[in-house]
């Protein structure tokens, strides 16, 4: 659903345990989120992209696939 944090995630063979791990959250709910079935909060998406190290722009960074 998000492809650019896809591609971020696949390049640092970042899981999706690994997110859950830095949100607090459980695998099942990081799976929700990434498919697009629940959204991510803005704290969420912070942390998600402070942990990258990255400075791409949340907009883009959370862009959904259409």
């Amino acid at each position: 659903a998000y492809p650019v944090l896809e591609a971020e995630l696949q390049k640092r063979f970042i899981i999706d345990a690994n997110l859950a791990e830095i949100l607090g959250l459980g695998r099942a709910e990081i799976s929700r989120k990434m498919k697009g079935e629940r959204n991510f909060q803005l704290a969420q998406m912070e942390a998600i992209r402070n942990f990258l190290q990255i400075e791409t722009p949340l907009e883009e960074l959370f862009r959904r696939a259409e």
